[in-house]
């Protein structure tokens, strides 16, 4: 479920629950990645990013 948290000059900001979350340990035994779990995550979604100035970027 994602969650609208506000809105800036350039951006919507939301929350979500990243169900099966990052990949975090290598399992040699199983050669896959095994992964963190539930996670809260925020997201940001751009608006009219060609305006955007680096500087804001980085």
């Amino acid at each position: 479920m994602v969650k609208y948290i506000g809105k800036g000059r350039f951006s919507s900001v939301y929350s979500a629950l990243w169900m099966e979350g990052p990949r975090w340990i290598w399992d040699d035994g199983a050669q896959e990645w095994t992964r963190a779990g539930p996670m809260n995550v925020a997201l940001k979604r751009l608006d009219d990013s060609q305006n955007i100035s680096s500087s804001y970027i980085n």
